[in-house]
């Protein structure tokens, strides 16, 4: 939040847009993206989420990470309706983005997919010795074919080094998790299983006793 504080003070100041440069090793290539006076809006009014207010929030995951030494342990990616932050619309080349990681973070255990197929936010777990795919969604419905298949795709094309199966194709388990109440909040949400993944990736199985702990008090906010 220390970091969105102060992007929403430059804007504040000086009423301009704020260039942000990703590192390669955040989604595996560095690109440049720009948070917009109307990125900031929607955050502080509590309204849906931009997909440049989720990019950098999952670099801030990032360095956090980093500062705790285990960004070997999770793998990031992210796979956006829009795709303009990296030029790939096919399925083919949407999938390639996804093992193109897998390639090139050897000693993961986790990759999580923020995916967005119809301005609607989920997020996929991979657990590469499993070659389990957790899928969470807000609103609880089933993963799409879209999904599955870029998935299942990026899996055959680079299977991980770690697993403990010789499937090529990963088990999707649909994750009981909390709902969003509305209809604007899915991102909201899913940047919040993201977080709480990381802390404890054992909450994947936990049938929503430990996910249910910050809804019951009261702390969905994305910290």
């Amino acid at each position: 939040m220390k970091n969105f504080e102060t992007l929403v003070g430059l804007m504040l100041s000086t009423s301009r847009t704020h260039p942000i440069n990703f590192p390669n090793d955040v989604f595996g290539e560095s690109f440049k993206t720009f948070m917009m006076k109307e990125d900031m809006e929607m955050i502080i009014s509590s309204k849906e989420v931009s997909s440049n207010c989720i990019l950098y929030y999952i670099w801030h995951l990032h360095r956090k990470l980093i500062d705790a030494k285990q960004d070997e342990r999770y793998v990031l990616s992210i796979q956006d309706w829009s795709q303009k932050w990296n030029g790939r619309g096919s399925k083919e080349n949407r999938s390639r983005v996804i093992a193109d990681r897998l390639k090139n973070t050897k000693h993961a255990e986790y990759m999580l997919i923020p995916y967005n197929p119809n301005f609607h936010w989920v997020l996929v777990a991979l657990e590469m010795k499993k070659m389990i795919a957790y899928y969470l969604d807000p609103m609880a419905c089933q993963p799409c074919d879209d999904l599955k298949d870029i998935v299942n795709m990026a899996m055959r094309i680079n299977p991980p080094e770690k697993q403990k199966t010789s499937k090529r194709e990963p088990t999707w388990v649909k994750v009981v998790c909390p709902r969003q109440p509305g209809s604007v909040e899915c991102g909201y949400y899913m940047m919040r299983y993201m977080k709480k993944i990381i802390a404890n990736p054992n909450q994947l199985t936990s049938k929503l006793a430990i996910f249910s702990i910050w809804i019951i008090l009261g702390l969905l906010y994305y910290d």
